[in-house]
């Protein structure tokens, strides 16, 4: 469900009582102890607040915590009060059919999720994925629900898709303010050789993101293909950032992409540009189907941050990768330099031919040659696609050609597909991409060799072996295969150790291996070991941090200093932090579980270390349960203020692991 004020029923987010305690199943409780809890319940009942005696910040409040805790038919209660003071809020409505769908009340769910799409909410994927909307999934009213939202999104998409000229600014449309009036901003957009340009000119320094995105087809509205960038010229110096690439979350200030900004008849104006290569292999004249979003971000005078967009996007303070809203954009080529580009069905090659497509654009036509082929990384050649080289006719514009390359006589790994066009006045027109040669029989393969490993290393191949089939079956198909050939050479590293009697664990640096979390899948863990020495062996130090980062900026400090002979290993398991729980670190029954897992698992993964734990956020308690949990593993637990710096930090904690270890 969305991450509003008026928050989403979840499962109760007690902290779990630590695998290791038990209780036994209490007996039939004596009269006097059963009329003693009817009085507190009923005290309990009187004492719950009047939904219509509460204001507006406290019900929204009351409405949270019931539902974070479970309390479904209270919450419901406090719902319908809610919305009899607004009664056009679609997430009042939507909280309500999730309500009514946990309590088993399918008609009543259906007609809340009617009424929050009649109010507003527009958000057909959560609809079908939200798991407290189970009750209703097979249900043909709400089905039919969700395909008309979805007919109803595509159709104002395509009714306000853009047909821009090639090299000339344009507007993309108004902005959607989401919360009081729009923003006084004039926006521009242009696509020419270079890349994309955005300009906007307002009265402030404006803060803007801007989305593009590489659909797969027209009559879309999202997509997860998308690149997002974040331009800021309110600091002392502009900047410019990366957001995140398809299937990737990051946050990297590139000098290249900081904004240029002037003042224009006291308007300050702002210019931001994205070359193609950001959004590579994705470039006309080869694709010419792209989507963009840009959101505006400013501060009223009561210090709230107002949002304005040229398209509702529901996922719009999500930073995970996933599914984004874009306005629809056909590029017609054009440009007055002559330019090539490649287009492949897919980057990783199997059992048959790799199918490619080569745009070419040459604004005055003539002839030339045309060559193909593919070779190793260092430019090769390999196999030769049909028709490797020929003379071509160019008609003034647009020119395609469609080829096959047969890369079955390749062993797996990784090559290049090349194109070259020699015009006839002497211009070479060149273009590649990666590729990557794989058979899926080298799954059944790897899987009968991982049983050379011993019983505690053997998810770490199993771990990996998921992943590339996750890939395989997710992945964007034109996209770099080289982390799906590192990970395959992961897997062969994993297995070339067992075969010799070595640890998957290596000494003197970096492995990431992974506990089988049953239906939840995989625990991945990082584990960074000091190199192998005589005497006894260094104390691992356990970095617990639910679903943060300051215990992976630790961990890879922990590991430098482990890398040069530090006196203490590390391992940072990826802890889940639970739905609706606030900041990182906030612990949920699942990572109170996984953590105490990992202390199961690391004497026989690591055994002779002792295990020491430090944790980070505001529950640093859960440790100390932890440690009495595992009487017998727990050697101590860090407790204190640690540096703010993570390099000063890992200084702290591994001096403390040497004293602590012995």
């Amino acid at each position: 469900m969305p991450a509003t004020p008026w928050t989403s029923p979840s499962p109760p987010s007690s902290p779990a009582e630590p695998p290791a305690v038990r209780r036994r199943s209490p007996t039939r409780p004596p009269a006097a102890l059963a009329l003693l809890v009817a009085l507190l319940a009923a005290l309990a009942a009187a004492a719950a607040p009047v939904p219509a005696r509460l204001g507006d910040d406290d019900l929204r409040r009351e409405i949270g915590r019931r539902l974070r805790e479970g309390d479904l038919a209270p919450a419901r209660e406090l719902i319908a009060e809610a919305l009899r003071r607004r009664p056009d809020d679609p997430l009042l409505h939507y909280n309500a059919a999730c309500v009514a769908a946990r309590l088993t009340e399918p008609a009543a769910a259906l007609d809340a999720a009617r009424a929050a799409v009649a109010s507003g909410f527009d958000d057909p994927r959560r609809l079908r994925e939200d798991p407290d909307l189970g009750a209703l999934r097979a249900d043909p009213g709400f089905v039919h629900l969700i395909a008309d939202l979805e007919r109803r999104l595509a159709g104002d998409a395509a009714a306000r898709a853009l047909h821009p000229r090639w090299g000339v600014w344009f507007d993309p449309g108004p902005l959607i303010a989401l919360q009081g009036d729009a923003p006084p901003l004039r926006l521009s957009l242009m696509v020419d050789d270079a890349g994309w340009h955005l300009r906007a000119a307002g009265a402030a320094a404006p803060s803007l993101e801007l989305t593009l995105a590489a659909p797969d087809s027209a009559g879309v509205y999202d997509t997860a293909r998308v690149w997002r960038f974040a331009f800021d010229a309110g600091g002392a110096a502009p900047s410019g950032r990366v957001l995140a690439q398809p299937g990737r979350q990051l946050d990297l200030a590139v000098l290249e992409l900081a904004p240029a900004w002037r003042d224009v008849d006291g308007r300050r104006v702002l210019q931001a540009d994205v070359p193609w290569s950001y959004l590579a292999p994705y470039a006309p004249p080869a694709d010419t189907l792209f989507g963009v979003n840009v959101a505006h971000h400013r501060r009223d005078d009561a210090g709230r941050t107002l949002t304005a967009l040229l398209v509702r996007d529901p996922r719009r303070a999500d930073p995970r990768p996933g599914p984004r809203r874009f306005l629809p954009l056909t590029l017609p080529p054009g440009g007055e330099r002559p330019r090539l580009q490649g287009r492949v069905t897919s980057s990783v090659v199997g059992a048959r031919p790799l199918g490619f497509t080569i745009a070419a654009w040459v604004p005055a036509g003539g002839s030339g040659r045309l060559i193909t082929g593919v070779g190793d990384t260092e430019g090769h050649e390999l196999v030769a696609s049909g028709g490797t080289s020929g003379r071509v006719t160019l008609a003034p514009g647009l020119n395609t050609w469609s080829r096959e390359a047969d890369l079955t006589a390749l062993t797996m790994g990784p090559y290049r597909l090349e194109a070259a066009l020699d015009l006839d006045d002497g211009t070479r027109l060149a273009w590649f991409t990666g590729l990557a040669r794989f058979d899926q029989e080298w799954f059944g393969d790897a899987h009968d060799r991982t049983k050379s490993l011993a019983a505690v290393d053997r998810p770490a191949v199993d771990y990996r072996l998921d992943l590339i089939r996750t890939d395989l079956s997710e992945r964007d198909r034109r996209g770099d295969p080289a982390p799906l050939l590192a990970t395959v050479l992961e897997v062969e590293e994993c297995l070339r150790r067992g075969a010799g009697g070595a640890s998957v664990l290596q000494e003197g640096g970096v492995t990431v291996t992974a506990l089988d979390a049953g239906g939840d899948g995989w625990l991945p863990v990082r584990v960074a070991l000091p190199p192998a020495h005589d005497g006894p062996a260094a104390p691992v130090l356990l970095l617990l941090e639910p679903g943060g980062a300051t215990a992976a900026r630790v961990f890879e400090a922990l590991a430098a200093l482990a890398a040069d002979g530090g006196a203490c290993a590390a391992a940072l398991p990826s802890l889940h932090d639970g739905p609706g729980q606030g900041a990182p670190g906030r612990w949920s029954p699942t990572a109170a579980a996984e953590a105490s897992a990992v202390i199961d698992w690391l004497p026989g993964a690591l055994p002779g270390r002792r295990v020491l734990l430090a944790g980070f956020g505001p529950e640093t308690e859960r440790l100390d349960a932890l440690q009495r949990a595992h009487p017998g593993l727990v050697a101590a637990v860090h407790r204190g203020p640690l540096p703010a710096a993570a390099a000063d930090a890992a200084r702290a904690l591994a001096a403390w692991a040497a004293g602590s270890g012995r």
